[in-house]
C-alpha cells in the first residue's frame, strides 16, 4: 500500500546565467542560483503541499517573486503584485512570503552514459550542469569575483528551472 506524501513547503531555485568558463574547484562553472523557500498563509497558518498549486492565467506560483542580478547588492527579489494578488485571490490566501534557503553553483557534468545512447544528436552538444551546494560566503565571493560576467541582460530576470519540496 502506498502512502500519501507529507505535505512540504515549496522551493524554487532561480538561476543566473555563467559565460566566464571559470573553475571552481577544478569544475566548470555554468550558473549561480539562489533558492527560495515559498511561505503561504491562510489567516495565520502555513499552507504545506504536495504539489505544486496548478498555474492560473499562464501565471506560475514562482512568477510571484522574481530575482534579478543587481550589481550593487549582487541580487534583488521583487514581489509581483499581479501573481500575488491573483494566487491570494483565486485560493483564499492571505499572505505570500519567501525565505533564502541555499545558494549553489551550477558545474558543468556533460551527459551521463546512461542517457547518451538515447539523445538526439542536436543535443550532444549541449552543456549539461547541476548544482553544487555552497555557502552563502562562497556564493557571494564567486559573484563578486566575476560581477562582470553575472552583469548581463540574461540575468535581469533570473530563470527558474527547477522545484523542490523542503520538510
Amino acid at each position: 500500500m502506498m502512502s500519501t506524501p507529507k505535505p512540504k513547503t515549496i522551493v524554487y531555485d532561480y538561476l543566473f546565467n555563467y559565460f566566464g568558463k571559470d573553475k571552481l574547484n577544478g569544475d566548470f562553472i555554468t550558473g549561480a542560483s539562489i533558492s527560495l523557500a515559498i511561505h503561504i498563509y491562510k489567516d495565520d497558518t502555513e499552507l504545506k503541499f504536495t504539489k505544486e498549486p496548478k498555474a492560473v492565467n499562464n501565471t506560475y506560483l514562482s512568477n510571484v517573486f522574481s530575482v534579478s542580478f543587481d550589481r550593487n547588492k549582487l541580487f534583488k527579489v521583487t514581489k509581483n503584485l499581479y501573481a500575488d494578488n491573483l494566487f491570494r485571490l483565486i485560493y483564499g490566501w492571505t499572505k505570500i512570503d519567501f525565505e533564502v534557503v541555499g545558494y549553489s553553483l551550477d558545474k558543468l557534468v556533460g551527459i551521463s552514459n546512461d542517457v547518451l545512447p538515447d539523445c538526439p544528436k542536436e543535443l550532444l552538444d549541449f552543456p549539461v550542469s547541476e548544482p553544487m551546494n555552497v555557502s552563502k560566503e562562497e556564493f557571494i565571493k564567486f559573484l563578486t569575483e566575476h560581477i562582470d560576467d553575472f552583469d548581463i541582460s540574461d540575468n535581469q530576470n533570473a530563470q527558474c528551472p527547477s522545484i523542490s519540496f523542503l520538510d
